[in-house]
């Protein structure tokens, strides 16, 4: 659990930082779309490992 809240927390950050790094325009909101999906899945995968074991 600690692991999960973690990698969540740092892929926040790191999100945030590297959005700020790119310029904003036409492509941004393509950015914030993959930036979502990964997000998603890094809050979502370990939730299907856990059900799988079930």
């Amino acid at each position: 659990m600690y692991e999960w809240v973690k990698n969540i927390i740092l892929m926040t950050a790191f999100l945030a930082f590297s959005e700020l790094l790119f310029p904003a325009g036409a492509m941004a909101k393509y950015l914030r779309l993959i930036f979502s999906l990964v997000f998603l899945w890094i809050v979502v995968y370990p939730l299907t490992m856990w059900l799988a074991e079930i």
